[in-house]
């Protein structure tokens, strides 16, 4: 009998062991997992001579103006022109909203965040003041 139990610790202690080792495993794993929408290389991103035309109109364009558009301009917001996305630039809801910062509504909605890329050519053109 004592044998019996001696060798029932013994499989349990492995299965204890077993248990550590995968939830160890798993949580180093789950730490290095980068979302592909978050992933970025920064030598791939030209961030040079960034402009509303050669640059952030194509972000616009395949990104927000199905919602934000002179005809449905959601939340008050149209993007589809260079003034009035200068206009919404400037009150600071774009950035924000792009950055998913708190106090601000993550766009696109339901969507992913916009490439890390996408987001510091907006940051560029904002900083360089919006140049058409």
């Amino acid at each position: 009998m004592f044998h019996f139990l001696q060798n029932q610790k013994s499989k349990i202690l492995v299965a204890i062991l077993i248990i550590i080792s995968v939830i160890t495993n798993y949580e180093c794993r789950k730490d290095k997992y980068v979302a592909p929408n978050s992933l970025s290389n920064t030598n791939s991103c030209d961030t040079t001579n960034v402009t509303y035309t050669n640059s952030i109109k194509a972000i616009f364009d395949n990104n927000c103006i199905s919602c934000h558009n002179a005809s449905n301009p959601s939340g008050g917001w149209a993007l589809d022109t260079y003034n009035s996305s200068k206009t919404c630039a400037q009150s600071g809801r774009l950035l924000g909203a792009v950055k998913w910062l708190s106090g601000y509504s993550a766009m696109p909605p339901g969507g992913n965040k916009l490439s890390d890329c996408n987001i510091a050519k907006i940051q560029k053109w904002i900083n360089a003041g919006m140049p058409n």
